[in-house]
């Protein structure tokens, strides 16, 4: 077994990695954290499916269990350290193993996205547990001496804006889909962005970039997913491998994007902390349904969000569903540029 002690997320962790499928793409993936020597607050261990139910068995009742098609999570923060082991399901068979990839909008199997599993199944409900931390689904960057976050439902344009700010405009990678903030600061959360086929329109140099890797399986799976299966493919990309990565650091500006159906709107408003915390519990309540935090996302979350961001200017944005999406992101760089005080 691997051990690694790594700062993530804001938390000083202790990695153990069980010689497994999937293993190499995880530490891979976890070496993009630095190396620690304090002690730990949180243990975490990918171990092999066999190795998980028996340690479930041996331990029944003293974990809180999570069950997905693809892997099995077994959390506690009531010791100290809080503790979390995870293991992903086996493939029935190789025929299952293809399609699985094949049917992918990312196209990977299950060892592929192990990084993406940690962080998203095992990651975020242990941490929306722990009392000074403080969860907003959202994409966050450094621009210009200043933290941006751009929060709002899966969808709005959150992921395209932070790849404008850091692609074209020189800005520092913190996170694509979920802000991690702790003692006033929201930390880096490497998982790797997952970019869409939409969030590349109107980017070729970046496209040519991404797609250069690709094999030509890949590529011909890149072109035919969405004609097929109704939705866009996406990539999974090493955040250093395209832009710099920021540090932790205070928020400056929080943008909550709205969609609307009003015709050709592009308007915002200053929000206060509570009005504001009001929309982000609901909206992370829609993104955490399958972990029942309900109780997480009530006047606990509101007090923790009104503690954290209590010197962030926060604006609500309402666009128009009919915008084009490139009329959008530029009305978004507009205003970033003008809140920021910077010039192009």
């Amino acid at each position: 077994m691997e051990k690694l002690n790594l700062h993530i997320t804001g938390i000083p962790c202790l990695i153990e990695v069980q010689n497994t499928p999937g293993s190499d793409q995880l530490l891979d993936e976890l070496k993009l954290y630095p190396l620690t020597d304090q002690e730990p607050e949180v243990v975490f261990s990918y171990l092999t499916y066999d190795e998980f139910i028996r340690l479930h068995e041996a331990n029944e009742g003293a974990y809180l269990v999570y069950t997905f098609k693809n892997s099995k999570v077994a959390l506690s923060t009531e010791k100290k350290p809080a503790q979390a082991f995870f293991c992903i399901v086996p493939h029935k068979n190789l025929l299952f193993k293809l399609m699985q990839k094949l049917t992918s909008n990312q196209y990977t199997i299950r060892e592929e996205y192990v990084g993406q599993i940690f962080h998203e199944n095992v990651i975020i409900p242990l941490l929306s547990r722990m009392d000074d931390i403080l969860l907003i689904h959202g994409a966050a960057f450094n621009l210009n001496e200043k933290t941006i976050l751009i929060g709002g439902r899966g969808g709005v344009g959150k992921t395209s804006i932070a790849l404008r700010a850091c692609f074209h405009k020189s800005g520092s990678f913190i996170t694509d889909d979920m802000a991690i903030i702790r003692a006033h600061c929201i930390y880096p959360n490497l998982n790797l962005p997952k970019i869409y086929q939409y969030n590349l329109v109107g980017e070729p140099q970046l496209q040519k970039r991404l797609m250069g890797s690709f094999s030509i399986l890949r590529k011909i799976h890149w072109l035919l997913y969405s004609p097929l299966f109704r939705k866009p493919p996406r990539i999974r990309v090493r955040p250093d491998r395209i832009f710099d990565v920021g540090k932790a650091s205070k928020i400056d500006i929080y943008f909550i994007i709205e969609r609307t159906n009003q015709i050709n709107l592009f308007e915002y408003q200053k929000l206060n902390s509570t009005e504001a915390a009001g929309i982000s519990a609901v909206i992370m309540q829609e993104e955490l349904g399958q972990f029942k935090l309900e109780d997480h996302f009530s006047e606990r979350y509101v007090t923790q969000f009104k503690a954290q961001l209590s010197k962030t200017e926060i604006y609500l944005v309402k666009v128009s569903d009919t915008m084009s999406h490139q009329k959008y992101l530029n009305h978004m760089e507009s205003l970033i540029l003008r809140l920021t005080k910077t010039k192009d």
